[in-house]
């Protein structure tokens, strides 16, 4: 007993054990949370979609500024023939983070999200686009994966991703709208090969991307 009254009367023992305690939960909690592996399918056909982009982004709050968001690792693959992929199992890093997530996207040239399978998510749906095409190139213009990269993971992770789209806003873009935002892709994509201070040397030598 008096071991015991020693230890808790101990400030920085306390701290010690409850970080452990925070830590090795939060490991098995994302274990159990974030399954690495899935299989994206036709939402019609039920039949595997090969060659899609998956997309995954961790997220946190630091315990200090709880209101501020960090997103502290990204990670991009492609399903295989049958459909199938692999992510990560990864569920927090040294820093000291709260409110711990990961976001996942997915992108199929002329297709979109439908609905999962189940509460896993193990099984994504993907449908045939639905809308314009002004609305599906506004889709692919939020840049949510820069703010979870460096200049150089951006040149070896998006750039492949970026080509897939711009591909698409290509075959698409007709109207002087549609033209616009599928020059802001071109931009996106080349500024991601190159980095941002050579696009912005390009801008200003040429007016263009």
């Amino acid at each position: 007993m008096s071991k015991f009254k020693r230890l808790w009367q101990n400030p920085r023992r306390i701290i010690k054990a409850l970080i452990v305690l925070a830590i090795a939960f939060s490991g098995i909690q994302g274990i159990n949370l974030w399954a690495g592996a899935g299989q994206v399918i036709d939402a019609e056909t039920g039949k595997p979609l090969a060659g899609v982009f998956v997309m995954a982004m961790w997220h946190g709050n630091p315990i200090a500024i709880e209101s501020r968001t960090v997103c502290y690792h990204f990670a991009i693959t492609q399903t295989g023939h049958d459909g199938s992929y692999n992510l990560p199992v990864l569920s927090w890093n040294p820093s000291v983070l709260i409110n711990r997530e990961r976001y996942k996207e997915f992108y199929f040239a002329g297709y979109e999200n439908f609905t999962n399978d189940d509460f896993t998510g193990a099984v994504i749906r993907m449908r045939r686009i639905t809308g314009t095409v002004e609305q599906r190139l506004k889709s692919l213009m939020p840049p949510r994966y820069e703010l979870c990269t460096t200049e150089a993971e951006r040149r070896d992770k998006l750039v492949p991703l970026y080509q897939a789209q711009l591909d698409e806003a290509t075959l698409l873009a007709r109207t002087p709208t549609e033209k616009l935002l599928l020059t802001r892709l071109q931009g996106r994509r080349l500024a991601a090969e190159i980095g941002d201070d050579a696009y912005t040397a390009t801008l200003m030598k040429t007016g263009r991307p």
